[in-house]
């Protein structure tokens, strides 16, 4: 009888590491999941910043003159 008792005992608790493992699989996944959608966005900001970087100064503030463009 205590053979059997001790049984069950290692079986719950054996059933009980099975679903932390279960657990932290899922959350490596997820980790994993947010970890890339983090480094897309990052490409992405660095992408654009680059684009700003090649903007000259004040061009988005300068208004054209047609005037002094064209001659005559």
């Amino acid at each position: 009888m205590a053979k059997s008792a001790s049984f069950e005992t290692s079986l719950q608790a054996l059933e009980k590491i099975v679903e932390k493992l279960d657990d932290a699989r899922f959350c490596e996944k997820k980790l994993t999941e947010v970890e890339s959608k983090i480094q897309t966005l990052l490409e992405k900001e660095k992408g654009e910043f680059a684009l700003e970087d090649f903007e000259p100064d004040g061009a988005e503030e300068r208004e054209p003159s047609f005037g002094s463009d064209f001659p005559g």
